[in-house]
């Protein structure tokens, strides 16, 4: 488990000068408070897991509004387990983001994303072999962009 605090002093933001040209300046002061926690387990059985979960709180240093494209919670689930001695294992993969503000005053949704994976080793003498499917729900989801 861990805590953090930080601020960044001069961070890169596009900006438009009074030309309507786009300009890169070094002028956001950003600020970061957050806390994550991590548990993982390995058993004799070939099971591993590790399970992560993230509160964030990243906000404009001037205005306190939180930073477009940074979500509060965040979390993440890995397990793998064997199914045939050491010659075939599958694991799996959860990843969820909650909603993030977009540049528009918007909110992207959360998304919850689950990811699965099979492994076979030494299928022929020297040759693996993996098979997998993303987002097994399809899930629809979309990241805010930039300007």
């Amino acid at each position: 488990m861990s805590g953090y605090r930080y601020e960044i002093r001069g961070l890169v933001t596009q900006q438009t000068d009074e030309a309507g040209l786009i300009t890169y300046e070094n002028a956001a002061r950003i600020q970061a408070d957050g806390v994550e926690v991590e548990l993982e387990t390995k058993r004799r059985s070939g099971l591993e897991a590790r399970v992560g979960y993230s509160f964030q709180n990243v906000r404009a240093e001037e205005t306190e509004e939180r930073l477009t494209n940074s979500p509060r919670h965040l979390l993440k689930v890995n397990a793998a387990a064997p199914l045939l001695a050491e010659r075939l294992s599958v694991a799996l993969s959860a990843q969820y983001a909650s909603s993030r503000l977009t540049l528009q005053g918007g909110s992207a949704s959360g998304h919850f994303l689950l990811h699965l994976v099979l492994h076979a080793r030494d299928l022929l003498p020297g040759v693996d072999a993996s098979a997998g499917v993303q987002n097994a729900f399809d899930e629809s989801y979309a990241d805010p962009g930039s300007q």
